[in-house]
């Protein structure tokens, strides 16, 4: 079993177990509003957050960090995007989307992925 991501007491430690995805792009985000800094006719909602991340990965980017568990990769690329609109009907909600690709030499095998969040509820 492998996680992407993990709750830890001490926070988060590079390199270490339970962190196995490295970033292949920078978080892009981008807004339909005019008067967004971000704004761009290409953005689907008013705050779109898009990036990729990868298992295949030696090194944490940037440093000499080795990534932890290379036996354990799956040779998977993840796209990731989020919308959100600030309309009074969708403000408790954020649409996110992830592409799962097997950037592996080895066929798909049947595989199960989850997603998992503590809910913050303000009133």
């Amino acid at each position: 079993m492998r996680t992407g991501a993990v709750t830890a007491a001490g926070g988060y430690r590079p390199g270490a177990s339970g962190y196995e995805l490295a970033p292949l792009e920078p978080i892009i985000e981008r807004s339909t509003l005019p008067t967004s800094p971000v704004f761009t006719r290409a953005a689907v909602s008013h705050q779109d957050f898009l990036t990729a991340y990868t298992d295949t990965a030696r090194f944490l980017p940037g440093t000499l960090i080795p990534m932890p568990d290379p036996a354990g990769q799956l040779g998977a690329k993840i796209i990731q995007t989020s919308y959100a609109w600030n309309f009074p009907f969708t403000e408790s909600f954020v649409i996110i989307n992830f592409d799962i690709i097997n950037i592996s030499d080895q066929p798909g095998t049947a595989s199960m992925w989850g997603f998992t969040t503590t809910w913050s509820c303000a009133t």
